[in-house]
């Protein structure tokens, strides 16, 4: 554990399968945005977007317009 505040997604405290399933529920289909800081030690900034972009489309969000690296 590099610290205790900053995660890559999934693997923090933020459940995205279930607000996932809460957005569907609502039927939002409005922007959502996530902010993820990379910190010394967490290796590169553009591999891990990459990361973060896999592990969302993982579960169903979407939205290759707006997540271009």
């Amino acid at each position: 554990m590099l610290n205790e505040s900053f995660y890559e997604l999934g693997k923090g405290g933020i459940d995205f399968p279930a607000l996932k399933t809460i957005l569907n529920e609502l039927d939002y289909d409005g922007w959502i945005v996530v902010e993820q800081d990379v910190l010394p030690g967490m290796g590169n900034p553009k591999d891990s977007v990459q990361r973060n972009r896999d592990y969302l489309e993982s579960i169903g969000f979407e939205n290759p317009a707006a997540m271009h690296i």
